[in-house]
């Protein structure tokens, strides 16, 4: 599945990061949030786990400060069965790989040992969410130009109000917080 990545034995997976998937993780999908905590910062952004550099980049950046230097990338609903879950390094071109090899996946969860943050990665939906403590978002936010830029690439990305139906796509707004125009 990917060059460098490692895959998770279960035992490791069951002593470690199972803890911190249903941490962060509920099984709830779009337009519904999919994370535990309700309190959390939560941001949406285009493509599911074909992220723009930049994305990943500032990502990257904001978790390694906080000392997440690996990434767990984890199937969650597959046409195929779900493979297990992989530890990847921070490394876009690894990331853009592993996406490839995950198109066939309706749904994938991204997240590391502090447990402090997640993504949900939808791609029946084309979107990711975003989300997680208070001061993990901020820094990401700062990194990546603000909640309201983000907004606005989501929407471009998807023209508008053209890519979901109206009712979907209000409550996906409505769940986090976003306004519609």
């Amino acid at each position: 599945m990917s060059a460098t990545g490692r895959v998770i034995q279960e035992k490791e997976y069951d002593e470690i990061w199972r803890p911190i998937h249903s941490h962060i993780f509920v099984n709830q999908y779009p337009p519904d949030s999919p994370f535990k905590n309700e309190s959390w910062k939560v941001v949406l952004i285009p493509d599911a786990l074909n992220f723009s550099e930049t994305v990943f980049n500032g990502l990257s950046q904001v978790a390694r400060r906080i000392g997440d230097v690996e990434l767990i990338v984890e199937t969650w609903e597959a046409i195929d069965g779900s493979l297990p879950p992989i530890v990847i390094p921070w490394n876009y071109l690894e990331m853009s790989i592993l996406a490839g090899s995950l198109r066939d996946h309706f749904e994938s969860h991204l997240y590391a040992k502090s447990g402090s943050w997640g993504i949900a990665c939808s791609n029946e939906r084309d979107l990711s969410y975003i989300g997680g403590e208070p001061q993990f978002m901020e820094s990401l936010m700062d990194t990546l130009g603000g909640t309201n830029d983000l907004r606005h690439v989501f929407l471009n990305h998807h023209h508008g109000f053209a890519r979901y139906e109206a009712d979907f796509l209000a409550a996906l707004f409505c769940n986090i917080g976003w306004e519609l125009t």
